[in-house]
This record gives structure tokens, C-alpha cells and sequence, in this order.
């Protein structure tokens, strides 16, 4: 794959060019794509996202010569898709979901800020990965209790 589709992808279709919080930006860009495309093409969509964002997250981090570049953000769309995955589609999902991600993507509690320290695309990514799952659990939890 040539350096442009590597840095296109790797930038989230070059969301990752926003100059402030483009991993904010990148997780709403993601919010929009979970809220408004057919469920069974979210999924195809989830996995073939997640195979670019492993083959091009490495590739990335040596064009930008940075390791986990701002400017990737590829695995904020992996990871959101990881927070939302098998939720209902409601308003309260929507809302908790961008919030609970980017919480556990930005402070990185618990094991999560460790696994950052992998190498390539496992290392940008699984974290990400990591704390989409923890939103999709809390987000689990409160609609079973909330019942």
C-alpha cells in the first residue's frame, strides 16, 4: 500500500488533520457511521475497518515518525465500533457510548495505558480496543439494571 492510502486511512479520511481533539472528532465521525448505517453493514464495515487499521497503524507510525501520532486515528473509529457493538441503537447509547470511550481512551485507567507500550498497529490499537470494551460493559451493566 502506498504512503498516501496508508497516511488516508491511518488519519481517519484525514480526520485526523483536525488540529484540536481529532480523536474526538474521529469517535463522532465513528458515533455517525454506527448511528446511521444498517446494522448488518455496521459489522462488515467493523471488520474490515479493523483489518485496514491493523495493516496501516504501524505503517503510519514510521511515515509520522511519532509513536501513536495524534494524526492516527483510525483506532478511535476500531475502538468506538468495540463500544457499540451488539447495543441497542437509543439516544442514551449514542451519548454514553462517546463519552464512556473517550474517557477510557484518554485517561487510560487500570491495564490499559500498559498495552500501549506494544509495538505497531497491536500497540495503537489494543489499547483503543480496551477501552471500547470497558464502555460497552458499563453500558451493559446500567441497561440490565436499569430494567
Amino acid at each position: 500500500m502506498n504512503d498516501f492510502l496508508v497516511k488516508f486511512f491511518a488519519t481517519g479520511f484525514c480526520v485526523g488533520y483536525i488540529p484540536k481533539a481529532p480523536g474526538t472528532f474521529a469517535t463522532l465521525f465513528a458515533a455517525a457511521i454506527w448511528w446511521f448505517l444498517p446494522i448488518k453493514k455496521f459489522y462488515i464495515v467493523t471488520i474490515f475497518v479493523f483489518i485496514i487499521a491493523f495493516l496501516v497503524c504501524g505503517k503510519a507510525e514510521k511515515l509520522f515518525g511519532v509513536k501513536d501520532d495524534q494524526r492516527i486515528v483510525i483506532d478511535e473509529f476500531v475502538g468506538y465500533f468495540f463500544a457499540v457493538a451488539f447495543l441497542p441503537r437509543t439516544l442514551f447509547v449514542l451519548i454514553s457510548s462517546i463519552i464512556l470511550f473517550r474517557f477510557f481512551d484518554i485517561k487510560k485507567p487500570f491495564f490499559i495505558k500498559s498495552v500501549q507500550k506494544l509495538k505497531g498497529s497491536v500497540g495503537i490499537l489494543i489499547d483503543d480496543v480496551l477501552a471500547g470494551i470497558m464502555a460497552n460493559i458499563i453500558i451493559i451493566i446500567t441497561l440490565l439494571l436499569w430494567k
